[in-house]
């Protein structure tokens, strides 16, 4: 695995009535994140995300998810596009646009 760095090309601002945190520091809303289940790695929405499901880290490390909950509450979104590469790391977790 090869961490390289990449432009920014799209920024785009939207409004919610809820989000989802993870281990009291991630915050989404629908953003599909990388996590380890069941002895192999997917892809899945950050709302179905389960207790011990493991999050690649920007060490290429596993966290474990220990709390996950939704809070309903309006917030406004900011996504981003970055060129060439579809993946990223996102409060410290790998995360695809």
């Amino acid at each position: 695995v090869k961490l390289v760095s990449t432009k920014v090309t799209q920024v785009v601002f939207d409004f919610s009535n809820h989000y989802y945190i993870v281990n009291d520091k991630f915050k989404g809303t629908t953003h599909p994140t990388m996590a380890f289940r069941n002895d192999y790695y997917e892809w899945w929405q950050i709302q179905d995300l389960l207790v011990n499901d493991k999050l690649i880290t920007t060490d290429l490390s596993l966290d474990e998810v220990v709390a996950i909950g939704r809070v309903d509450e309006d917030v406004e979104l900011v996504g981003i596009r970055v060129d060439k590469y579809n993946t990223y790391f996102a409060e410290g977790y790998l995360v695809h646009d």
